[in-house]
């Protein structure tokens, strides 16, 4: 009976942290992920964990929506529509890649331990956002600057 239950629970602690995961990387919050929210970006984590849960850990399609809040039948729609958003929408691809590639190179569900990869992976995201937001700004500057500049020629 108790190596059922544990067994259970190591079962469940793997799709937790893959939830985790997925989540740290598109920065959504769990709570959220588990939420009725109907976001594109939601839903897109959504599918993604769906998607490593049955690829990389053959979960059923029961366990794996209950992490999530969801039935079966949601989780096949996500493995549905998975092939289709990766020809055609290029930031799920990149964070879909991304998840996959943090799954299947760093084990992250055998060790525990990952998990401080996790946390450096969401820091990186961070300061790569922080660092695109800055860059808009300063190309919103030049483009006033040169606004500016073409209004001048124009009055002279």
């Amino acid at each position: 009976m108790k190596t059922k239950i544990a067994k259970s629970l190591a079962k469940y602690q793997k799709l937790d942290i893959l939830l985790k995961l997925v989540s740290d990387i598109c920065d959504i919050k769990i709570s959220t992920l588990k939420s009725k929210v109907r976001h594109r970006n939601v839903v897109d984590a959504r599918r993604i964990y769906s998607v490593i849960a049955r690829k990389y850990f053959a979960f059923t399609l029961g366990e794996i929506a209950a992490v999530i809040r969801r039935d079966h039948a949601s989780v096949l729609h996500h493995l549905k529509t998975h092939e289709a958003l990766l020809n055609f929408d290029d930031i799920y691809t990149h964070f879909f890649n991304l998840c996959e590639h943090t799954v299947s190179e760093t084990e992250i569900i055998q060790n525990n331990d990952k998990v401080n990869f996790i946390d450096a992976l969401v820091a990186e995201n961070r300061m790569l956002r922080n660092e695109v937001d800055t860059l808009s700004e300063l190309l919103s500057n030049i483009k006033i600057k040169l606004n500016e500049v073409n209004e001048e020629a124009n009055t002279q």
